[in-house]
């Protein structure tokens, strides 16, 4: 059999500059991923510390989170029509902090669908999760060029069919768990945007309209 490692098979540190991903200008059609869910520090993570806190300011990341950091460099590793898949953790559509890297990411990025797991986290990973997550297929977005909706999945733990001993064998999406979310209104950074998208409907965001012009400096505090 033909050698594979260091090859085809790459066992180097991903923010390394020196690794073959970036000496040989390696590109790709698809990248699939899961980046470790932890934060960057100059003692375990010097790599992607150095790299977040180069790119803070046109690619900033909430908490030196590693998982937004990769999801920002990867698209350096795309061919000009290839696509992301990755696994992150949910948090990053709903933390206060992680606002900018929001609205630079859905400014910066087609996101052309998107899976929220949050409400089958015991379910997924055998019960081994701690966090929620969500999945994202992305690519880098054209200048000029006009964004579709972001189709977004977002199935429920109730609706599920359990295959023996009660485990998640395949995961059923309903009708009704499906929307499409505006990607000039993602690249707002507003939490409420991912809230209604997996846990309310069209008729919910307009009763919060009507109700934030009678409470607009007390609703949602």
């Amino acid at each position: 059999l033909p050698s594979l490692h260091n090859t085809h098979i790459f066992q180097c540190d991903f923010f390394d500059d020196s690794s073959p991903l970036w000496t040989q200008s390696m590109v790709f059609d698809w990248i699939i991923g899961n980046p470790p869910w932890i934060e960057a520090n100059s003692t375990e993570e010097p790599f992607a510390a150095e790299w977040t806190d180069k790119h803070r300011k046109q690619q900033p990341v909430d908490n030196n989170s590693v998982a937004e950091a990769f999801s920002w460099r990867v698209l350096y590793l795309l061919t000009p029509t290839g696509y992301v898949s990755l696994i992150l953790p949910a948090a990053l559509l709903y933390n206060l902090g992680a606002r900018k890297y929001r609205q630079f990411f859905f400014e910066q990025c087609e996101v052309r669908r998107m899976t929220n797991f949050s409400n089958l986290r015991g379910e997924l990973f055998d019960g081994r999760a701690t966090a929620p997550a969500i999945t994202l297929i992305y690519h880098q977005a054209l200048v000029g060029q006009e964004k579709p909706p972001i189709e977004h999945y977002g199935p429920f733990a109730i609706n599920q069919i359990a295959k023996g001993h009660g485990k998640l064998w395949t995961i059923t999406i309903n009708e009704h768990e499906y929307q499409t979310v505006s990607p000039y209104e993602a690249a707002h950074g507003n939490i409420a945007t991912w809230k209604f998208a997996l846990w309310g409907t069209h008729r919910d965001r307009r009763a919060i309209t009507r109700l934030r012009k009678f409470f607009s400096h007390t609703l949602g505090q």
